[in-house]
C-alpha cells in the first residue's frame, strides 16, 4: 500500500494522514475486536518525566485507565522515576515524546548527548531553545537526529519498550527533514508502519478561554466519526512544584504566552476532567472506544 504522509506538527501532536479506501480504515477497528464502523481513540499524555507532578498525575491516571496512553520527556530531571514505572508496567502504553526545547523560564535541561556534540540545538547557556522558532534558526539535521537517537536509546537502557515516538512542542517540525527523522526512527525503533489517524485535538488557550473545559473536549468527542483519532492532554497536579515550574520563558516580542498556557491550573483541570466519570460516561453514550499504540503495534508485528 503506498501512503501519502502529512506531518502536522503541534505541541507533540502528530497527525499523520495516508490516502487509503474506506474499507482498510474500517479494518482496523475490526481487526481489534470493534465493529467496522467504530470510533476508536487515543488519549495521549503528554510531557511525562517533566517534573514530579506530572509523574504523578500521570501515573494516578493510568491506575484510572490502563487504556490511556503517553509519552517520555528523557532529557527531563524526573525521568528516572517515570523510566522505573515504566520498566514496572510493560502492560502500558508509553513511549518516547522526543525534546529539542526546554520551554521554561527556571526549569531547564538540555540534551543527553555532550554539548559539543549537539552546539546548534543549545542556547548558549547550554540548555535546549525556549521556542520552536529558534530550533528553525539553529538546529542542525543530522545533530537532531542525533540527539533524539540518544533519548530513545537512554530510554531503552533504562528499562522503558517504546511503542511509539513523538514530539514534544512539534518542535522537530522545525529541523530540516524532520519528518523523514521521525518516520525513520519509528521504523527502526518501533519495527512496524506509522499509524495511519483520521484527526486528532488538543486544547488550546484560544479555546480553553471561551468555553468550559469539559465542553471543549465534549464537543470533539461529539463530533468524532468512525475512524482513528488522537486526543493529547497534558496532566499535572497544581501543587508548588508545578506552578514553580510551568512559568514561560518566551522573547518579550511574544506576549501572547501566558504562564497558563499548557501550566499548573491547566494540567489539573486535564487530570480532573479526564480521570472523571463525567469522560467516561461521554465516551460510552458517544461509542467511543479507547485503544493503544501497544494494541495496534501488535496486529501489524503479528504478536497477537
Amino acid at each position: 500500500m503506498k501512503n501519502l504522509k502529512q506531518f502536522v506538527f503541534s505541541f507533540g501532536l502528530i497527525i499523520i494522514s495516508t490516502l487509503t479506501n474506506g474499507q482498510e480504515k474500517k479494518a482496523l477497528a475490526e481487526q481489534l475486536g470493534y465493529p467496522r464502523d467504530a470510533k476508536l481513540l487515543i488519549v495521549h499524555m503528554d510531557d511525562m518525566g517533566m517534573s514530579h507532578s506530572v509523574n504523578m498525575a500521570v501515573m494516578a491516571a493510568f491506575k484510572k485507565n490502563s487504556k490511556f496512553s503517553g509519552s517520555i520527556m528523557v532529557p527531563c530531571p524526573w525521568f528516572l522515576e517515570i523510566a522505573e514505572f515504566a520498566k514496572n508496567h510493560p502492560e502500558l502504553d508509553i513511549g518516547i515524546h522526543a525534546t529539542l526545547t526546554s520551554e521554561w523560564k527556571y526549569f531547564k535541561w538540555g540534551g543527553v548527548l555532550p554539548v559539543n556534540e549537539i552546539p546548534s540545538l543549545l542556547a548558549k547557556e547550554g540548555y535546549f531553545y525556549p521556542t520552536n522558532e529558534d530550533v528553525g534558526k539553529n538546529a542542525h539535521r543530522d545533530e537532531a537526529e542525533k540527539e533524539i537517537r540518544a533519548q530513545i536509546e537512554k530510554a531503552i537502557a533504562f528499562g522503558v519498550m517504546p511503542t511509539h515516538i513523538d514530539t514534544h512542542m512539534g518542535s522537530i517540525g522545525k529541523v530540516p527533514e524532520g519528518s523523514k527523522i521521525m518516520s525513520e526512527l519509528t521504523k527502526e525503533y518501533i519495527s512496524v508502519p506509522e499509524i495511519s489517524m483520521d484527526g486528532g485535538f488538543a486544547l488550546k488557550p484560544e479555546t480553553a478561554a471561551t468555553v468550559p473545559w469539559n465542553e471543549a473536549y465534549k464537543k470533539f468527542i461529539e463530533s468524532m466519526k468512525p475512524g482513528l483519532y488522537k486526543m493529547i492532554v497534558h496532566m499535572g497536579y497544581d501543587n508548588d512544584e508545578m506552578q514553580a515550574v510551568t512559568i514561560w520563558d518566551r522573547p518579550p516580542d511574544n506576549p501572547n504566552h501566558a504562564q497558563k498556557n499548557w501550566g499548573s491550573a491547566w494540567r489539573q483541570k486535564d487530570f480532573d476532567y479526564l480521570t472523571s466519570e463525567e469522560f467516561k460516561n461521554l465516551l460510552k453514550k458517544n461509542n467511543v472506544h479507547l485503544v493503544t499504540y501497544k494494541e495496534i503495534n501488535k496486529l501489524f508485528s503479528g504478536n497477537k
